[in-house]
């Protein structure tokens, strides 16, 4: 016969058992283990590697020198330093231009086409250009080497090489030679280089023995300048009446025709005796 089952019993044991019962065994690997399989084993590996090559380099000669001299070291570069600026100043001092100042003031920007640039540009450029002092050998205001006055007359429509044309080029160069400032601001054609006591008069006016000569000074001795106005006088047209007739004089002088055609457009021969261009230089 079976035994006779205690419900109490049973149902109390059945109460403990559940609420004893183990829980699943899930043990937290150490802290260690868990960190080197966070970073991952290769950059372990890598660090470890960066590690033991610091650990294990050797210092230079020259930076176990620096850790074992560290005074005298920064003595030496800072006297090194030292001299190098004191001779800078040294020879700035005794006028030997260590760094050169011509252009500290100047921007890099070129402005061909702006008329304005262009005209400061030519101010600042004469100061120096016009050297009327004694510079070598030279007397004052003797500048062979450079015209005396330059213009360009043009005309973007006809020819200018004709009575009229003539007669205004002559008319703006007597607008500056027959000013009373032209005297003191002319180039001087001297007679007695280097002694620069009396200027040359090459001008029939003023010289008895400068007869039937082209005129290069006026009375005060001032360089005239070079146009085509200046070989129409010296081949006896002043008033420009026959030019066909004087180009082909001027012509038959090589020297002469070559100077007259640099006055004039490039293209300019005798027998297309046209130009837009007459320059006096």
């Amino acid at each position: 016969m079976p035994p006779k089952l205690n419900k109490t019993s049973f149902a109390s044991h059945s109460s403990h058992e559940l609420l004893t019962a183990p829980k699943p065994n899930r043990t937290v690997p150490p802290a260690s283990l868990s960190s080197s399989f966070k970073d991952g084993s290769i950059d372990n590996d890598r660090t470890s590697h960066a590690e033991n090559i610091c650990n294990h380099a050797k210092p230079t000669p020259y930076q176990m020198w620096l850790a074992t001299n560290p005074a005298f070291s920064f003595l030496l570069f800072f006297s090194i330093n030292f001299g190098l600026i004191l001779t800078s100043i040294l020879l700035q001092g005794s006028g030997v231009s260590v760094i050169s100042m011509d252009k500290i003031t100047q921007i890099g920007l070129d402005i061909p086409d702006d008329v304005y640039q262009m005209r400061a540009n030519a101010y600042e450029a004469a100061k120096d250009e016009a050297d009327f002092g004694l510079s070598g050998i030279k007397c004052p205001r003797e500048e062979m080497q450079r015209a005396p006055l330059q213009m360009i007359l043009e005309s973007s429509s006809s020819s200018i090489l004709s009575k009229e044309g003539l007669t205004e080029l002559q008319k703006l160069e007597d607008f500056f030679i027959k000013t009373a400032e032209w005297k003191e601001k002319c180039s001087l054609l001297w007679a007695d280089s280097p002694t620069c006591e009396n200027v040359a008069i090459y001008n029939s006016a003023a010289n008895p023995h400068w007869v039937n000569k082209p005129n290069v000074t006026d009375v005060n001795g001032c360089i005239l300048p070079s146009s085509p106005v200046t070989f129409f006088i010296k081949y006896g047209d002043p008033t420009f009446s026959s030019i066909d007739a004087t180009l082909a004089k001027i012509k038959s002088n090589a020297n002469d025709w070559s100077a007259f055609t640099d006055l004039l457009d490039r293209d300019f021969s005798i027998e297309k005796p046209k130009t837009n261009v007459m320059k006096t230089t």
